[in-house]
């Protein structure tokens, strides 16, 4: 594994790093319990930033660099607050992604609802459906994916740690589910050695020596029809500090994502302006700032069973079985059985259900709320090519102009859709 080239012992300076890490500490413990957050066009266009894209068939080394959390950190379902308080260190941004939707289904935002617990036309509208039974999961993308913003040094090469903080934006799936299960996990002293034995819990946000290093591989995929893996996550010990000087260009996360209203999300979604009632839009950001403080009992919950539908991972065994029932899948649960083994049971059903099915391009089309009777525009069409030769989704990030690429948007779903793994 490449390791840093840089190993500073801690000095005094302006940072507290002991606060630091007492205080990323209760975020880095929860991350693994927290059930629910890629890129594009969802960061404010004036915010200047490194983008971290690990590269293929390589091995990886990075820090997490932690950020003093802004005003607009997600809100916890299950304390039913905001995950980090305003002023206090962070080390993560995690986020819910809505992507693929407008009339020429390019369009990506934020997830109000699961992000920060504020009303979403789109999971409105997924609900609508599915009361009407009306939703397909495999034709409609209404569902957000999760994802996680960190900053972050890498030490791969020489001319990636000159770069200084990048901001890494990756799906929870390929990264901070592992790193997260691996934080409470000791690290054993070996026979013989002089290291130190590791405490029970790794804190990988920890900027001080007693912090850890991110390090995996990406295996790419052998073929068209496969994706890539992201396997063999670890956290090392280090016994150097970051520079206070990575602390000093850290970006506060959560002010560089655009925070759309309810109005310029519903615009996006049904190429409509918003006709609510004057003033509504503000009452629901006001009644979510007041929520943060009191949360009536049970609220957390209703928002989670009405948007966790087709993410298994946040399943329990009793919400998995009856998958198993309404789907018709034929495999029998026995006491024995883990939960993961009837996850794989339902995605191997699905998986074999589309590939015996014929696509299909026609979609149901977005209703507006309170107005059935009106038609939404329809989907402009025309075949899109990669600008730089290359093919649209296989080589998504590939080359030099995919940052400055006008067709970023739509290389991204179709790599999403046809290239990308899904845990």
């Amino acid at each position: 594994m490449p390791t840093p080239s840089k190993k500073k012992k801690a000095k005094k300076g302006k940072y507290d790093y002991k606060a630091i890490a007492q205080q990323t500490e209760g975020q880095v413990k929860g991350s693994k319990d927290r059930k629910g957050g890629g890129g594009g066009n969802i960061f404010k266009p004036e915010v200047k930033f490194t983008k971290f894209n690990p590269a293929k068939d390589e091995d990886h080394s990075i820090d997490i660099v932690p950020f003093q959390a802004g005003p607009d950190m997600p809100f916890d379902m299950e304390k039913g607050r905001r995950m980090t308080k305003e002023g206090n260190w962070a080390y993560t941004f995690e986020y819910w992604m809505h992507s693929g939707f407008g009339p020429l289904e390019n369009e990506r935002a934020v997830c109000p609802e699961r992000t920060w617990k504020e009303s979403c036309p789109l999971c409105e509208h997924r609900r609508e459906l599915i009361a009407e039974k009306a939703y397909d999961e495999k034709k409609m993308n209404l569902y957000p994916k999760r994802r996680n913003l960190y900053n972050c040094v890498c030490y791969d090469t020489d001319k990636e740690e000159e770069k200084g903080v990048q901001l890494f934006d990756v799906t929870w799936h390929w990264f901070e589910k592992y790193i997260a299960k691996l934080a409470p996990k000791a690290v054993r002293r070996k026979k013989g050695s002089n290291l130190k034995v590791a405490s029970p819990f790794k804190n990988f946000a920890d900027p001080s020596e007693n912090g850890v290093c991110i390090e995996w591989t990406i295996e790419a995929a052998k073929s068209k029809n496969d994706f890539d893996d992201w396997m063999n996550h670890q956290l090392v010990q280090r016994d150097y500090a970051l520079d206070e000087e990575l602390l000093d260009s850290a970006l506060q996360l959560d002010q560089i994502v655009e925070r759309l209203s309810y109005a310029e999300l519903y615009k996006k979604y049904y190429d409509e302006v918003y006709e609510g009632e004057e003033g509504e839009e503000e009452e629901v950001e006001e009644e979510g700032d007041e929520e943060e403080e009191e949360v009536e009992e049970g609220d957390e919950e209703e928002v989670e069973e009405e948007g966790d539908e087709d993410d298994l991972d946040t399943f329990d065994r009793s919400e998995l079985k009856q998958i198993l029932k309404d789907q018709e899948i034929d495999f029998k649960v026995y006491k024995s059985t883990e939960d993961d083994e009837i996850r794989e049971a339902i995605r191997a059903a699905r998986s074999e259900e589309e590939e015996e099915e014929e696509e299909e391009e026609e979609e149901v089309k977005p209703r507006k709320k309170g107005k059935s009777s009106k038609s939404t525009p329809k989907k402009k069409t025309g075949k899109a090519v990669c600008p730089a030769g290359g093919t649209l989704g296989a080589d998504f990030e590939d080359f030099d102009e995919c940052d400055s690429c006008n067709m970023w948007n739509a290389c991204d779903d179709k790599y999403q859709a046809e290239y990308q793994k899904e845990e």
